[in-house]
């Protein structure tokens, strides 16, 4: 076979990925996209014929990087990624694999499942992130994204990767030493309008707060993270934190009390799980189906009961939402339980 191709280039200078950054910056122990803006040609044929040995290759990997993908959803261009199994979906069908070949390279087999296309490997290489996880990495690296079709040679491409430090602030000298510093700002809280304190009765179901508001800026509804979720801590013996079911029509919160799964609108987004003693946990990246208004109805259905007998008469429970990739302010509910009412016998 020749290195002709059939648009009159050859083989050797014809880049298979149109629009790569030359070159990126990242600093360490953060995540960044390499490319959210490529082109992959139609000309490749990936659409009419998948070569058994068609792959995507990256290698020229420093000690301590990491290139992964990023999982957008399973929407329409979206890539789902699992990354337990390392299984790679395109608008929801698996088409490829994440593997780890040897040190500095990993690879995406794209005949794994016979389902690969043009617009699900160009989705593929605008989702791969990088991270520089070293303490004190190399400054720069040339990584090198190769796409084969597997029956003809492709020019590898060269990404140079400039990593900075972590950035740490510099301490704030104070011009006026016996002045008190400027108190240090709290983090926003992450539900907006949570209720401080909540009385309850002893072996009585009552809901946590049924009217918060979750802040759209969180992102959920445009990314979500593997380890985005929702964790209530601080139970004491014979607490119980569950969900109330509501239906499954316009905003409604679904709960299966036998396998904890949690639906909104009659599609499930994620389950309840005993995350501890004295916890409980919602892992809201486990369908790629959550969103703002899910996990604003999930809080708002939260129950407490206190079970046990003569319960503690005050604790502070702990409810964390938090997006996966930055840091959340946890908040505290003062549960008071008030003891179970006797009726009064009645006089004769």
């Amino acid at each position: 076979m020749t290195n002709e191709m059939t648009d009159g280039m050859t083989a050797d200078s014809m880049l298979p990925i149109g629009n790569l950054a030359t070159e990126i910056t990242a600093v360490e122990g953060l995540t960044v996209l390499i490319d959210a803006d490529v082109t992959v040609p139609t000309s490749l044929g990936f659409d009419s014929f998948i070569d058994d040995a068609a792959e995507l290759f990256v290698s020229g990997l420093a000690a301590g990087d990491v290139v992964s993908v990023q999982s957008t959803g399973s929407g329409t261009g979206e890539i789902g990624f699992d990354a337990a199994t390392g299984i790679v979906s395109f608008e929801g069908i698996q088409f490829s694999t994440l593997r780890v070949t040897f040190g500095g390279a990993i690879s995406f087999n794209l005949s794994d499942f016979g389902t690969a296309s043009t617009a699900a490997i160009e989705a593929l290489i605008e989702a791969l992130t990088f991270t520089a996880t070293a303490e004190n990495p190399d400054e720069s690296r040339d990584i090198t994204i190769s796409l084969s079709t597997g029956f003809i040679g492709m020019q590898p491409q060269t990404v140079t990767v400039n990593v900075e430090p972590e950035s740490t602030p510099e301490p704030e000298t104070d011009p006026e030493p016996e002045a008190d510093p400027a108190p240090t700002p709290e983090p926003e809280p992450t539900i907006l309008d949570l209720a401080a304190t909540l009385t309850a009765v002893e072996g009585v179901t009552v809901l946590i707060d049924a009217d918060v508001t979750v802040p759209t800026s969180l992102g959920f509804d445009s990314f979500l993270d593997d380890a985005a979720e929702l964790i209530i801590s601080g139970l004491t013996a014979g607490d119980i934190v569950s969900v109330q079911n509501t239906g499954s029509g316009t905003g409604e919160i679904g709960f299966d009390a036998n396998t904890g799964a949690v639906s909104f609108e009659g599609v499930q987004f994620t389950s309840l799980t005993s995350f501890g003693a004295g916890s409980v946990s919602f892992n809201l990246g486990d369908f790629g189906t959550a969103s703002t208004a899910a996990i604003e109805a999930l809080i708002e259905a939260l129950t407490f009961t206190a079970t046990a007998e003569n319960p503690d008469e005050s604790r502070d429970i702990t409810i964390s939402l938090s997006t996966g990739f930055t840091g959340t302010q946890p908040q505290t509910v003062t549960v008071n339980v008030e003891p179970e009412q006797m009726p009064e016998p009645e006089a004769n």
